[in-house]
């Protein structure tokens, strides 16, 4: 990963890189973990199609939605996430001293193509405050999602856990003891802005989406939600199936930091025989290369920034294995991501190299 990378450089070749250097203001713009990764992807994407050394920002996560109202300080999300697939050098933002003699600014899209050869040590991107506002050329937004995967692309991204959160899961599925289906339901402040979730993510539509997609003899469920109001462990006993929740395999790790858990939840699922995923555009959390087929709860296109896909009119889709990022220079990866098109398109990008895929070990029953 980078930080091998990184060790194994010598002062005198790491003072000739050059750096990319976002401005991400701090304690703003708190959002959940998936949404704070994606921009810490877009970040990574530009670094290394500009071929620059990646400064890590801290980024707030939110407080209100996600994590019980208890605020946590602006975090390096390596805290979570390890960087081990992606061939970016990076630096941590708190332990880089900025040569003041030598940064350019550099606001809006930039062309990859056209920057890739400026000479300034630091290119230094300014950030509002809502990181989305802030453009990027359409290569790095293709890249970055091919990098972040769930909701921008249909592939399982090149992040890994950290190895924390990697301990935690492997733990949790000694405590389960043997295969079972990963479910996520995601309801909480998306209930009022998406008709027809409600409905969906209900017990009894949660456990008839078991009973249709778990392989034969697979009975435990591990079931990762925020809402504990809606009864699952009962409406799945009432068709066989044995329920587990973050209490029962997460104990030790319930706190005040529901981000760590998530990512934690988030492995445990991925892991899982099958995954059931609230919406469509979810793919595998983690970095994987395991084929077998991602199912949802419901279709979010019509509501949401996925709109016109619809998983084909199934109701899974097979994701795309991971791209072999490692194998690409700067300048190929930006004339193959070029030919991708608009920015907005939740497609994988054709052409670029990807890691072999393996199947299952389990196998399964396609749902109806």
């Amino acid at each position: 990963g980078g930080s091998a990378v990184r060790s194994a450089t010598s002062a005198a070749a790491w003072d000739a890189r050059r750096f990319l250097l976002w401005q991400v203001p701090p304690r703003s713009d708190g959002q959940g973990l998936s949404d704070r990764r994606a921009c810490l992807a877009m970040i990574l994407a530009e670094a290394f199609l500009l071929d620059r050394v990646a400064v890590l920002p801290a980024f707030t996560l939110d407080a209100d939605r996600h994590n019980f109202g208890v605020q946590v300080s602006d975090t390096d999300l390596r805290e979570y996430l390890s960087l081990e697939h992606i061939p970016v050098d990076t630096v941590p933002a708190a332990d880089f001293q900025c040569p003041v003699e030598d940064v350019l600014v550099a606001a809006g899209a930039l062309d990859p193509a056209e920057w890739l050869h400026c000479e300034a040590t630091v290119l230094l991107r300014p950030c509002v405050e809502g990181f989305w506002r802030n453009k990027v050329h359409d290569c790095v937004y293709h890249l970055a999602g091919e990098l972040h995967g769930t909701g921008m692309k249909p592939t399982s991204g090149l992040f890994a856990p950290s190895l924390r959160v990697a301990a935690a899961a492997a733990r949790a599925r000694w405590r389960i003891g043997g295969s079972y289906v990963g479910v996520h339901v995601r309801r909480g402040d998306k209930l009022a802005m998406m008709p027809g979730l409600e409905e969906a993510t209900s017990a009894t539509a949660v456990a008839r989406a078991v009973e249709s997609t778990a392989p034969p003899g697979v009975r435990s469920v591990y079931l990762a939600t925020n809402d504990a109001f809606v009864d699952y462990p009962g409406a799945l006993q009432a068709k066989g199936f044995h329920c587990l929740m973050a209490a029962d395999v997460f104990a030790e790790e319930i706190g005040v930091d529901n981000h760590m858990l998530f990512a934690m939840e988030m492995k445990l699922i991925d892991d899982a025989a099958i995954c059931i995923r609230t919406f469509n555009d979810a793919t595998a959390w983690f970095c994987s290369t395991e084929r077998k087929p991602s199912y949802h709860l419901l279709d979010r296109s019509m509501h949401d920034y996925v709109f016109g896909f619809s998983c084909t009119g199934a109701d899974h889709f097979y994701m795309e294995p991971p791209v072999a990022l490692a194998s690409l220079n700067p300048e190929l990866a930006c004339q193959l991501l070029a030919f991708a098109g608009r920015r907005g398109a939740f497609l994988a990008v054709q052409g670029l190299p990807r890691k072999k895929s393996i199947e299952p070990v389990c196998c399964w029953t396609e749902g109806t």
